[in-house]
């Protein structure tokens, strides 16, 4: 049940996987090419850290880069932190990537990343992590508003 609804109302559903670096990108690139003809889109999850690096979105075919929440923790105050963050999400832009920015948790600072132009956002703000079974109730519920 839970993917016919994540698949008829176009939503995302996450499978993880790894990247393994004793493969060569081109093979990976390959498989990707593959699974991308049935419709499947590739996240680079935690983007700016030491295992999901900037030289990673330049071999791999990726759709989306999500923007580790250690970046926006301390947005707010730290102006290193907007300038990175900033730069990633206009890299993204540019490259016609779409971005998520990991770790929203309150409203002021949904307010503030809304004007950074990412794609979209990810954090308890909106919901702490669930499983299937109760994604397909909280879908459910939120269709019939």
């Amino acid at each position: 049940m839970i993917w016919e609804i994540l698949f008829w109302n176009r939503l995302c559903g996450t499978v993880k996987a790894f990247y393994s670096r004793s493969l060569p990108v081109s093979v990976i690139n390959e498989r990707m090419a593959v699974l991308r003809g049935y419709g499947i889109k590739f996240a680079l999850d935690d983007f700016g850290t030491g295992s999901s690096s900037s030289a990673m979105e330049l071999e791999m075919l990726i759709d989306e880069i999500k923007i580790d929440m250690s970046f926006i923790r301390k947005i707010l105050v730290n102006k290193k932190n907007k300038a990175i963050v900033q730069s990633m999400v206009d890299f993204a832009n540019a490259a016609n990537i779409k971005s998520c920015l990991e770790g929203v948790e309150n409203k002021a600072l949904e307010d503030y990343l809304r004007t950074v132009g990412a794609t979209w956002f990810q954090g308890y703000y909106y919901s702490r992590p669930v499983g299937a079974d109760e994604l397909e109730i909280l879908l459910s519920n939120s269709w019939k508003k």
